[in-house]
């Protein structure tokens, strides 16, 4: 057992620390638990993530190797299938291109392998056989040993078929068909069907060789197919030499043929070598990744409870320690406090005697001891002030008797002075009386004088409203003449405006016919020009006609030469009889022409002359239009003149009237000025008689307040004061000289009236 006595003697700040000390390895249990079970479900998760991630290469590994075979036999279909002269490399391209990418999964899987054998503390468990801990780097070493091995298999697989021939162009085929065909080239010397017949069969079953997989069938077909071409040849009439060439090539081709089943039956054991090999690797690999999450996932479970049950059992001893300690210690602190409160209740109740009377050492012990000393204190103290009391009860009783008398408005009476606290109050009470009667005096005083001021404030109040009235009716009628005045001048302005507008008009229409005239100016000139040219273009056309007139004349007088030659050109065709008279019928012809040229050249003449005279008419007509453009241009000249005076003229006009619209406006702006004061003026008065009637009412109620006031002083009893009575003959004031000062103002109110009239 627990000794109470040691508990109770230990201090507060002790206790204190014990349980915080006790929750701190509490905590800290705690926290190394929760950090043990993180920081290994992060180590199960880690490998856990590896598994996944070997298994997930696994199933990438094994997919790029299924596409790998898928490719393989693609490539071999392809040799296989293209028996003609073209070969498809893309199986070969896409299984090279898968087989990097299972290089790069084997190499990733080396790598997960060595990081899982690094983290693996146990053995793994296979259909109950226990493997050990480098079971799976083993496999993926094994797996990539095997993957390289296929790979440079695959190589000498392709090689295999490289030497047969992906196509007839190409290795033992391509030789074997040029046996082939040299064969059939000697056998078409002898002629025998049945030859032909063998070899169609031979290329049929080299086919077949190069197709199936069964090559041992196929192959003993070939040879029996030689073998009767070879019992076919012996009975042709072929030469014996013939027969040999054709035996020899036989057997060769025979020999070809069985190197090329070698080949294939080698790439074929290469093929079907691999899928017992890395498949069930594959299947093991992907097994233990399986086999492994879940014995990761168990023995974290495991683990985790373990290390929970041992946590739970801590937790619960430290929780039974705490409670142990909270219930001994808090008792140790309930106790003492529960006497101290048991303690101020009686006390509370009347008991002054009570006491706590506590031996403990710690700060309740402390604190229990101080409390009864104060007690003690308290309790005497409690009966001196009694006493004092009951002395301060008696003044106190008559100074209420005196305020009593007091809130009766009696301010003789005389409050009685003791010796104790209240003789203070006493002499300030007295004190108080005496100069609130002074000041109710003086103020029963003022509000009589108040009172006589308020009522001749009044009269002039509402005399200087009647005033008032008299100068806002003035100013309302001036600002009426006013707006006339402003519409008038506004009328006037707008009529300016309009008269300048109208000017303006004027000025552009002098301005457009003054350019009128200024073009057709212009027009006549260029007119002139234009029959100058033209007169110039006729005279030179007279001169041309001039010159077809000598022309003309020259033709005529071809014309009559020609006319005499004619003449004697048909008088000695006449002399010469029948020789010439072929030549008097040309004769005759060219007289005819100079006959017919001319009568045209002596119409030419005629209309040249007449081309002559009307080209001269012309050009007197042309100089008296000349003359007559002169005329019209002078007179529109003078035109000119007179429209730019004109325009002067109305620019002028424009000058003019553009001032007096900017004065007419000028003057308008001053009469809205004048206006708008006008209105303010009215409106100022206006805020004037408002104010009036408001001091008007202020005044009354002042009157009325000052005469409320000086009822309400004399409800109380105040003692006399002499100099005050003296004085009192000013409650009711005159002030003449105010109502004399006003009354002399009234017949001058009339003068702004007359100013406005005669302005009007």
């Amino acid at each position: 057992m627990i000794n109470t006595n040691i508990i109770s003697n230990i201090s507060i700040n002790k206790k204190l620390s014990i349980l915080f000390f006790a929750v701190a390895i509490g905590f800290l249990v705690t926290v190394a638990t929760y950090w043990f079970i993180v920081s290994n479900e992060r180590e199960s998760t880690q490998r856990t993530n590896l598994f996944i991630e070997y298994g997930q290469t696994i199933s990438e590994a094994q997919k790029n190797y299924f596409k790998i075979r898928r490719f393989e036999k693609d490539f071999l279909l392809s040799i296989t299938a293209s028996t003609g002269q073209t070969y498809n490399n893309a199986p070969l391209d896409e299984h090279a291109k898968h087989m990097q990418l299972l290089e790069r999964n084997m190499e990733e899987l080396r790598i997960l392998g060595a990081q899982i054998g690094a983290t693996i503390s146990e053995d793994i468990v296979i259909n109950s056989i226990e493997m050990p801990s480098d079971y799976i780097p083993h496999l993926v070493t094994q797996a990539s040993t095997v993957a390289d091995d296929y790979k440079t298999s695959f190589s000498d697989i392709v090689k295999f078929n490289q030497v047969v021939g992906f196509t007839d162009l190409e290795g033992l085929r391509l030789k074997a068909n040029q046996l082939l065909n040299n064969i059939e080239e000697n056998v078409e010397k002898a002629g025998n069907p049945r030859l032909f017949t063998n070899i169609a069969r031979l290329r049929s079953d080299e086919k077949h060789i190069l197709q199936s997989i069964d090559l041992t069938e196929s192959y003993e077909d070939l040879k029996t197919e030689a073998q009767q071409f070879t019992s076919e040849l012996v009975n042709t009439t072929l030469g014996s030499k013939d027969k040999a060439i054709l035996t020899k090539n036989v057997n060769d081709y025979i020999h070809l043929i069985n190197e090329i089943v070698t080949n294939k039956r080698n790439a074929n054991e290469y093929t079907e070598l691999y899928d017992f090999i890395l498949g069930p690797l594959f299947d093991e690999m992907g097994q233990s990744s399986q086999l492994s999450i879940s014995q990761n996932q168990l023995a974290l479970k495991k683990d985790t409870a373990i290390t929970t049950t041992l946590v739970s059992i801590v937790l619960i001893a430290i929780a039974i320690l705490i409670s142990t300690l909270l219930y001994f210690f808090g008792g140790a602190i309930r106790n003492p406090i529960n006497k101290l409160l048991d303690t101020i209740h009686e006390v509370n109740q009347g008991n002054l005697n009570a006491r706590v009377n506590s031996n403990q050492r710690d700060e309740f012990g402390e604190l229990a001891s101080s409390f009864d000393k104060l007690l003690d204190e308290k309790v005497a103290q409690l009966s001196e002030s009694e006493k004092e009391n009951e002395r301060l009860n008696d003044s106190v009783i008559q100074l209420i008797v005196a305020v009593a008398q007091l809130s009766k408005k009696d301010f003789t009476i005389k409050v009685p002075v003791f010796e104790d606290v209240t003789g203070a109050v006493g002499d300030s009470l007295n004190l108080l009386t005496k100069e609130t009667s002074n000041t109710l005096n003086q103020v029963k005083l003022i509000s009589s004088r108040v009172a006589g001021v308020s009522n001749i404030v009044q009269k002039h109040s509402n005399l200087v409203m009647q005033v008032a009235e008299h100068q806002r009716r003035q100013v309302e009628n001036a600002v009426s003449e006013l707006n006339k005045s402003s519409v008038a001048m506004n009328q006037i302005s707008s009529d300016a405006v309009d008269a300048n507008s109208r000017a303006d008009n004027a000025l552009q229409n002098t301005q457009h016919a003054l350019g009128a005239v200024n073009r057709s100016v212009e027009g006549i000139n260029s007119i002139r020009d234009t029959i100058r040219e033209t007169e110039k273009r006729i005279k030179r056309l007279g001169e041309r006609s001039q010159e077809i007139t000598g022309i003309v004349n020259l033709i005529n007088s071809i014309a009559e030469r020609t006319h005499i030659l004619a003449i004697n050109a048909s008088m000695h065709a006449a002399s010469a009889g029948e020789a010439g008279r072929g030549f008097a019928v040309v004769a005759d012809e060219v007289q005819r022409l100079a006959e017919s040229a001319r009568e045209a050249t002596t119409e030419i003449g005629s209309l040249v002359n007449n081309i002559r005279a009307e080209t001269n008419d012309t050009v007197t007509a042309m100089n008296k239009a000349i003359r007559q453009v002169a005329d019209g241009t002078e007179l529109a000249e003078q035109a000119g003149e007179a429209m730019k005076l004109t325009e002067e003229s109305t620019e002028n006009l424009v000058t003019a009237v553009d001032a007096i619209t900017q004065s007419s406006k000028h003057q308008a702006n001053v009469s809205l000025g004048l206006v708008d004061l006008s209105k303010e003026i009215v409106l100022s008065t206006r805020k004037t008689d408002k104010y009036l009637s408001t001091q008007n009412t202020s005044t009354n109620n002042l009157v009325k307040y000052s005469r409320r006031l000086v009822s309400t002083i004399q409800t109380f009893k105040l003692p006399e004061a002499e100099a005050d009575l003296q004085n009192n003959k000013t409650n009711t004031i005159d002030v003449p000289e105010l109502e004399s000062a006003l009354l002399d103002q009234e017949p001058n109110e009339t003068l702004p009236n007359k100013k406005i009239a005669n302005a009007q």
